[in-house]
């Protein structure tokens, strides 16, 4: 067997501010913002109301200032009966333990097309302005959303403008002939809705139809209502003239929402009217016979994922689809990269039909994200002849590690030695010990080990999960985080004043892979308890009633914990009872009010008095635990009768 004890002290603190939204995050504290959360959606021009609640759960009476932001876009107030706030505001003064209640109400602005909204709304101490909580409110505005995907380009990109920049695709086709362009209408709205569509033809004898997939339907045609989230796949077809000329003819499709015509998409669908005297590009074989307008990559996709330092190859296949075997390249290179076809650098001119190897070496220093590099060919005897591909890749970031110390500094990243990738403080007086929690987050692609080394005030000893450093961490997966806890001793005798620990936590594989955190302890003077004592009468007999009072006070620059009054009474003296009421012996009195306490040694309250002896005491945390805060004063108060 073994056993164990875990014990938490729970310490009723002088000033704490508590907010709750829609009853979520009693107990829970977080100045920016985490404090407590709730969620609500209206459409564009309404409103949502969420319940805010104030609680003071500490010691003392108090009032709180009551601020809040929010995104643009939104407007939100705090209502308060029958008083609107559109600024901060103070509460007055609030007991401890009570609660106030108040709305907030959000409002959505009547031009918005969807999306979530936050506001936040704090509540901060008169008493302790660094006791601050906050909670969040979302609003998610219902509005029309609408996307098109032409040939599979362009999920995800919008263009109201009727431009169509929302996609685009090119398709080649014979003189009267017919090009077919699968179009994918999605509904990512959070209504039901039907689009009309319209088509813009170019000059000439041009004519096109959309197919539902059994009627075939002229423009303008407005579609059946399409749930929200539900997506239907129609066909635009386009009659290419018998006479049209050798080109690459641009055309638009367009869509406006029934519901709000603000809700448009439009997207390109491009006809190569062609004798077969052209080129196609197809990448890692795929695009064969499909055709992208140039810059749009759309007539071929491949996809990668590397990291900094990688180098990832495309082969391109170039296809003479008649006429002179001659084809000009060219592509676009991301800054500090480098992207060769066969060896040659963009544009690339002259190339005759065949397959090469597009190289794309990716820089040591490049960041995250997904980075397109568009191909582009064209015929060099009629440029008008185009296609386009896309080499896409993801670049993953390397290696890259996170801390956070007590809450603060998650993703803020410091180098070592400054401690500049979050601080927490600690206040204490000296010979006591302080701890912290450290958080190291893995946030890099690869599995990783790090270091954690810091720096000690001279005499201090600091020690992470009871060891000293450097400290190991083990394996962290991708994507994981450790917890810890950094205990930092003050030495007995230390002089008031801040003192940093700088935390530096290094990778194992990476040097260059840093995080580094500040560990601050305050240490405050001693503690000083001040007494003063008074009587009310200068002489008496025996037989009189005499009052005394005791004022205790703090001048000390930290709180005082567990205090104990001890005030021998002379064998001439006796303790009138019941002086305040029956049962009420003593009168106590702090910033939170008066209470009478029982001099009966058999009662559980805090005052234990002995008639044999005389002996007075008082003892503030016998039933809860008692602070006196830096600057706070309390009073007993009694009566003796003169024996």
């Amino acid at each position: 067997f073994d056993r164990v004890t875990l014990g938490t002290s729970i310490i009723l603190v002088p000033y704490v501010a508590d907010l709750v939204i829609d009853g979520d995050g009693l107990g829970v504290i977080d100045p920016a913002g985490g404090g407590g959360a709730s969620s609500g959606s209206a459409y564009p021009g309404a409103f949502v109301d969420y319940t805010i609640e104030l609680v003071n759960p500490s010691i003392q009476q108090d009032d709180f200032t009551i601020s809040f932001d929010f995104d643009p876009g939104v407007s939100a107030a705090i209502i308060d009966g029958a008083v609107t706030h559109a600024a901060p505001f103070t509460t007055g003064t609030v007991d401890p333990g009570d609660t106030r209640t108040y709305t907030l109400r959000v409002t959505a602005d009547p031009t918005f097309v969807g999306g979530d909204y936050l506001s936040h709304v704090y509540a901060a101490s008169s008493g302790d302005p660094s006791a601050v909580d906050g909670v969040t409110a979302t609003l998610t505005v219902i509005a029309p959303v609408l996307d098109l995907v032409i040939n599979g380009n362009g999920d995800g990109a919008y263009d109201p403008s009727g431009s169509g920049f929302g996609g685009s695709a090119t398709l080649s086709g014979q003189r009267g002939t017919t090009v077919y362009f699968p179009v994918v209408v999605q509904n990512e709205g959070g209504v039901a809705d039907s689009y009309t569509f319209t088509w813009d033809r170019p000059t000439g004898n041009w004519s096109a139809v959309i197919n539902d997939g059994a009627v075939d339907h002229a423009f303008p045609w407005t579609s059946p209502v399409i749930a929200p989230g539900e997506e239907r796949t129609y066909t635009l077809a386009i009659n290419i003239p018998k006479n049209a000329a050798f080109n690459t003819w641009r055309t638009i499709l367009e869509a406006v929402s029934i519901n709000d015509g603000r809700i448009a998409e439009s997207v390109t669908a491009a006809v190569m009217v062609n004798d077969r005297i052209g080129i196609d590009l197809v990448i890692d074989g795929s695009g064969d016979d499909v055709y992208g307008a140039l810059g749009t990559g759309a007539g071929g996709f491949s996809a990668a994922v590397a990291a900094p330092g990688d180098t990832v190859t495309f082969e391109i296949e170039v296809q003479d689809e008649g006429g002179t075997d001659s084809h000009d390249i060219q592509w676009n290179t991301p800054a500090g990269w480098s992207v060769l076809l066969d060896g040659q650098a963009s544009p690339a001119g002259g190339m005759a039909a065949g397959t090469y190897t597009l190289q794309v070496i990716i820089p040591l220093t490049s960041p995250g994200g997904t980075f397109d590099i568009i191909i582009d060919g064209l015929k060099s005897n009629r440029p008008f002849y185009v296609d386009s591909a896309t080499g896409s890749i993801t670049v993953t970031p390397a290696r890259l590690v996170d801390g956070v110390i007590d809450g603060n500094g998650d993703d803020v990243f410091g180098s070592a030695g400054l401690g500049d990738g979050g601080a927490s403080a600690r206040g204490t007086v000296a010979g006591v010990t302080v701890a912290f929690i450290v958080e190291i987050q893995n946030q890099g692609a690869f599995d990783e080990s790090y270091t954690v080394s810091w720096s000690e005030p001279a005499g201090w000893t600091g020690m992470l999960d009871g060891a000293g450093a450097p400290f190991p961490t083990g394996v962290i997966p991708s994507g994981g985080s450790v917890t810890y806890l950094f205990v930092a001793a003050v030495p007995l005798g230390e002089v008031p004043a801040d003192y940093d620990y700088i935390i530096d936590i290094v990778s194992d594989d990476d040097p260059l892979n840093t995080e580094s955190l500040t560990a601050r302890v305050t240490v405050y003077p001693p503690p000083v308890v001040d007494l003063v004592k008074a009587v009310d009468l200068a002489a008496a007999r025996p037989g009189d009633v005499v009052t005394y009072s005791i004022t205790y006070s703090n001048p000390s620059a930290a709180s005082i914990v567990e205090i104990e009054i001890v005030d021998p009474l002379p064998l001439e003296l006796e303790l009138v009872l019941d002086t305040y009421g029956a049962g009420s012996d003593i009168s106590w009195t702090t910033g939170a009010g008066t209470v009478y306490l029982t001099a009966d040694s058999s009662d559980a309250d805090e005052a234990l008095f002995d008639p044999v002896t005389g002996m007075l005491q008082v003892i503030f945390s016998r039933q809860a635990p008692y602070i006196l805060p830096a600057g706070g004063t309390g009073t007993l108060e009694y009566q003796v009768r003169i024996r």
